[in-house]
């Protein structure tokens, strides 16, 4: 895999993976909010394909949870870039870590909606790499990746 630089990635092999809660901006009206998840989830998955990245977004109107794995170097410069997007404020990194293998490995960017309070499920996470947090979201993202196979809300 060769990153945005054109050098081959060291860390091809290993998956990294970040998830992070963020919400969205009171002011956007929303078909702002509608408009800008069709920008995001198209460029997400245009560039996402061109550099080895997988993930999902959840959102519910209020609040986006995402999970995005990949080769570190490239997540660790999409998340720089995330964090500077207006279209999102209060941005929460919930855990970052090495995984065996990727959760979201058959899409550059699934989308799922959900009724559920996403605030309160990603601060019940504690902002650590330890083992039982690790555990606990990746219970998290295959129970989504679930849902995205069935068709059904979350």
């Amino acid at each position: 895999m060769k990153t945005p630089m054109g050098a081959e990635d060291p860390l091809d092999d290993c998956v990294y993976r970040v998830l992070y809660s963020s919400a969205v901006p009171r002011s956007r009206s929303a078909d702002e909010v509608e408009r800008d998840l069709e920008l995001i989830l198209r460029a997400s998955r245009r560039y996402n394909s061109d550099f080895g990245i997988t993930g999902v977004l959840v959102t519910n109107k209020r609040m986006y949870c995402q999970v995005i794995e990949g080769p570190r170097l490239i997540i660790q410069k999409l998340v720089g870039h995330i964090a500077c997007d207006t279209r999102h404020c209060c941005l929460r990194i919930i855990s970052r870590h090495s995984a065996q293998q990727r959760i979201f490995a058959d899409w550059s960017m699934a989308f799922v909606r959900t009724n559920r309070d996403l605030e309160a499920e990603a601060y019940f996470f504690p902002s650590t790499n330890e083992a039982s947090a690790v555990t606990a979201i990746s219970a998290f993202c295959i129970s989504v990746r679930k849902h995205v196979l069935s068709g059904t809300y979350f």
